[in-house]
């Protein structure tokens, strides 16, 4: 039963793990077109950084997921709501 509940947060967590990589894929796009002087390696180490941010911001959320679908916490519909994932998550 506990696997069976936390099964039910994984919609959730895809839907935030996929939203921070929009986001962080979004804003690096943005930045790197105001900084097209920068070489290749300047280039790919922004990228880089983008991912290094946008994980560690959502690791701890998705932790919370994981361990909040298997006690069937509400916490997981709050936190569906909190980021915004109504569309992603339906």
């Amino acid at each position: 039963e506990k696997w069976s509940r936390a099964r039910d947060a994984r919609p959730v967590m895809a839907a935030l793990a996929r939203h921070a990589d929009e986001i962080q894929d979004r804003e690096t796009q943005a930045i790197l077109a105001q900084l097209s002087h920068l070489s290749d390696t300047d280039r790919e180490a922004v990228r880089a950084l983008g991912r290094a941010i946008s994980k560690k911001l959502v690791h701890a959320p998705l932790r919370h997921l994981r361990e909040a679908g298997a006690q069937g916490s509400p916490d997981v519909d709050a936190l569906r709501r909190a980021f915004n994932l109504e569309s992603e998550y339906s």
